[in-house]
């Protein structure tokens, strides 16, 4: 009796086999031929039919894994009050110890009411071109930093304000 019930197990069990070594060997798909010379293949799609592309005038930032960073044309000179304007826009208070314009460079330290850190440096390369370093927090956070970023050029489009 129990040899019985322990030979069905095992019958049972190679046909269960048998049924999903078909399934597994089947041939693949054949992959599309190339184009002929000279013609391309259509651009792929997402699923969503291309409505997630970014728009052609969106700013490229680079990031280095804790700053993000961009180039303005505009010198260090006009460049640095208007960082410091878009981090008051955002609610961050300048440290004004740690804050310092020399020369072609400067760098701001600013920090939230929830302690969140902000470095700004900038730096002409060239006359009329800065660079834009921006790192949030300690590690940096790529989305807060890019959102200062774009304060910053924003602010730089803005009439200066007369005082």
């Amino acid at each position: 009796m129990i040899n019985c019930r322990i030979g069905r197990a095992w019958a049972l069990l190679a046909v269960l086999v048998l049924a999903c070594v078909p399934a597994c060997s089947r041939a693949q798909r054949e992959k599309p031929a190339a184009p002929p010379a000279g013609e391309t293949l259509p651009a792929k799609r997402s699923a969503l039919g291309g409505l997630l592309r970014l728009p052609e005038s969106a700013p490229q930032y680079g990031w280095d894994g804790q700053e993000s960073s961009i180039s303005l044309k505009a010198p260090v000179a006009l460049v640095f009050p208007r960082a410091q304007e878009a981090l008051r826009g955002m609610a961050f208070v300048i440290k004004n110890e740690q804050t310092r314009l020399q020369g072609a460079s400067g760098r701001i330290e600013a920090a939230k009411a929830d302690k969140t850190g902000a470095q700004v440096s900038v730096e002409e390369k060239q006359p009329g071109s800065t660079e834009v370093r921006v790192k949030i927090g300690a590690l940096g956070d790529r989305t807060g930093s890019e959102r200062v970023l774009e304060e910053i050029q924003k602010t730089m489009q803005r009439a200066p304000v007369k005082k």
